[in-house]
């Protein structure tokens, strides 16, 4: 089974999650694991270490002996250095109150987060390996706290109606070209997962094609990070001719691919040296089109649930 948190759709037990009773319910367990704080889930930890089991105690003494090494080790991993079963540590999570050992590893790891400079400027020609891996994660950190921070009234609409559009199509085409079209791949198959009918071929050509193939109500999203590349603003021509609604992706508003959209959802971007086209504004592009899962499937909930029990059931068979 599947729930949304922070965008993106994870994996938790059948029991808890998604079945229609308690939706509700899981949506605000999810913001109330938002707002907690390590320290207190440590300080409540302490105070249950009497009524634990010997092996739940022995795991616990582990645990609050070094937290910050938690979010660095696996489930395996822990258990192999406590001697015991992952069944106790997924245990021992329940009793703290998180769902599982997932969770206890994220919220732990925003317990000692040392302070970083993210203004260090762009990546020089003799910069150290650590300063390149710093300076990246900074420029990235930096570039999101912009998008959240600039989100314009058109911003808003354009979204919200991107979420109309999607959550009502019949049938929804996701394109991207070279580096987009992973990030297109990755959007089709989250959408997927919350029940929609999704195409998103790879090959240029056959983009075309069935961009062409669309008819009115269906819907074309479109991952550009320049808005410039011309197979894509082809394919978006045919699906405006088709009568589609176009909704875009792209990190810059100027652009000929502005004027071939009904909506498009601008994430900003930052080009740093060497990389004309970075991971971290593909990360911005990934985290708006997570958004836009997560509200579609909040606006459509009972289908959200079917589709997400039945990936379940499929997927459960190729588990270990």
């Amino acid at each position: 089974m599947h729930e949304l948190y922070s965008g993106r759709l994870l994996s938790v037990s059948t029991e808890v999650i998604f079945k229609k009773p308690v939706l509700k319910k899981i949506f605000f367990m999810i913001k109330n694991f938002a707002d907690a704080r390590p320290d207190d889930l440590l300080a409540h930890s302490r105070e249950l270490l009497p009524g634990l089991t010997a092996t739940e105690r022995r795991l616990l003494e582990w645990i609050l002996a070094d937290p910050d090494r938690v979010p660095l080790l696996s489930i395996t991993e822990v258990s192999r250095a406590v001697e015991c079963s992952e069944a106790t540590v997924v245990r021992l999570c329940q009793r703290l109150g998180l769902r599982g050992y997932g969770q206890l590893r994220l919220l732990l790891s925003r317990r000692s987060v040392d302070p970083v400079d993210l203004a260090r400027g762009p990546i020089e020609l003799d910069e150290s390996d650590h300063e390149i891996l710093v300076k990246t994660l900074g420029h990235a950190a930096r570039l999101l706290e912009t998008i959240a921070g600039r989100i314009t009234a058109e911003m808003d609409a354009n979204f919200s109606r991107a979420v109309d559009a999607v959550g009502a199509t019949h049938r929804l085409l996701v394109l991207g070209i070279g580096a987009s079209s992973a990030i297109a791949q990755d959007a089709a198959q989250q959408l997927r997962t919350i029940g929609l009918r999704v195409d998103s071929p790879i090959d240029p050509f056959t983009q075309l094609f069935e961009a062409g193939r669309l008819e009115r109500g269906d819907v074309c999203l479109i991952i550009s990070h320049t808005g410039t590349t011309t197979d894509i603003l082809r394919c978006a021509d045919a699906a405006g001719a088709a009568g589609a609604t176009r909704v875009a992706v792209s990190s810059y508003r100027t652009t000929p691919l502005q004027g071939k959209v009904e909506l498009l959802l601008v994430t900003g971007g930052l080009t740093p040296t060497f990389r004309p086209e970075a991971a971290m504004n593909r990360v911005a592009h990934l985290l708006v089109l997570d958004a836009l899962v997560t509200a579609v499937a909040l606006r459509h909930r009972d289908r959200s649930a079917a589709a997400l029990e039945y990936l379940h059931s499929v997927t459960a068979t190729n588990q270990i």
